[in-house]
């Protein structure tokens, strides 16, 4: 089965990694042939992260994609169908969505996060052709869709009743062969190390718990660990920046003594997929987490870790954690085995693929 994947970013994007890029060797082996087009390629992807999306150089990439996007539309209409992961485009997915179903093509949509929010910039042609206009349109006028937890695809239901929940995944293998490179952490090294991995986006969330991880560093030897985030500062902690890279990120995971995962509890946050959960867990890293979103789909409080609220509760369950290794190791390894049974790429693949081959006998 051949389908066509459009996208608005590279691999370079972790919505755009974990959600499709990852998946395809799986795919592969499943029988279904994607071939995917993001909106913007790497080079041009790289710039707009660097430059904004106010230069010069943005508004000349924003027309060459959309000229390139045009010519991959007509490549997508040949496919058996179109999978449209959240965007097609910045501004217009409904709109080629629209022209890909009058082609023919079955439509199926993917989303990872509370996209369907209305933006509140006050912006005309991003109100006619952009933002949540489109989302509820894609999932509208799609023959599947497929949402990575239970808050996106209660929303999808509202508009359509073909709706797959399928949770994000990582390659355990890879994480296996990691983690049996890395050395133990020696018994004599009394600090306690806290991981946390994201993006610039992601990082003010720590601030959300800045009272209990000071508390805790005046009590002993704290690290916190940001992968992917910047500029953090925290007193009595020693925050290590670390610039997030795809080669090392396990590695630099995998040193922590406890994954850490604030949020708040909003809407858009809600949206999220919980991707860092997985990843701790995944790492053998007992988790303490907010008690919203995703997490508690993900994650059993008092097995892989603690589902938390105030920041009293986020200070129990650290000091809980700080003070018993053995029961670190047990949370570990009980999230590594659920990780292993729930959210393995193959397996992730293998829903992705019933999902698709169910267009066939549609």
């Amino acid at each position: 089965m051949k389908i066509c994947c459009l996208l608005l970013t590279p691999p370079a994007d972790p919505g755009s990694r974990y959600g499709v890029y990852s998946l395809l060797p799986d795919l592969r082996e499943c029988g279904i042939d994607v071939s995917v087009y993001p909106f913007w390629d790497p080079n041009a992807y790289s710039k707009i992260r660097i430059n904004g999306p106010r230069s010069a150089a943005y508004v000349l990439e924003l027309s060459r994609s959309y000229l390139r996007r045009l010519s991959e539309i007509v490549k997508a209409s040949r496919a058996d169908a179109v999978w449209i992961q959240r965007y097609a485009a910045p501004m217009g997915t409904g709109l080629l969505g629209g022209v890909l179903k009058a082609a023919g093509r079955p439509l199926v949509f993917g989303y990872d996060d509370a996209v369907y929010l209305p933006s509140g910039k006050k912006n005309l042609l991003r109100t006619w052709f952009g933002g949540w206009r489109d989302i509820n349109w894609m999932i509208s006028n799609s023959r599947e869709v497929i949402a990575r937890n239970g808050g996106l695809a209660a929303y999808a239901r509202r508009y359509n009743r073909r709706v797959s929940l399928i949770p994000v995944g990582i390659d355990v293998s890879h994480y296996d062969h990691v983690l049996a490179d890395l050395g133990r952490k020696s018994d004599a090294d009394s600090t306690l190390i806290l991981g946390w991995i994201g993006t610039p986006a992601t990082a003010p969330y720590l601030e959300l718990i800045r009272p209990a991880l000071e508390k805790l560093g005046r009590e002993g030897r704290v690290e916190l660990r940001v992968i992917g985030g910047s500029g953090i500062h925290f007193k009595n902690v020693l925050v290590k920046n670390i610039v997030w890279n795809q080669e090392t990120e396990v590695q630099e995971l995998a040193r922590a003594d406890i994954g850490i995962a604030p949020m708040p509890d909003d809407e858009w946050a809600r949206g999220k997929s919980g991707l860092k959960v997985i990843q701790y867990m995944g790492c053998g890293l007992p988790v303490v987490a907010s008690a919203a979103g995703a997490h508690p789909e993900l994650m059993t409080s008092g097995k892989h870790g603690f589902l938390v609220q105030s920041t009293d509760e986020w200070l129990q369950a650290l000091r809980t954690l700080r003070n018993d290794s053995n029961l670190r190791s047990a949370m570990g390894q009980a999230g590594r085995q659920t990780v292993r049974l729930k959210h393995d790429f193959p397996l992730i693949a293998r829903a992705h693929a019933t999902v698709f081959f169910r267009l066939g006998r549609s």
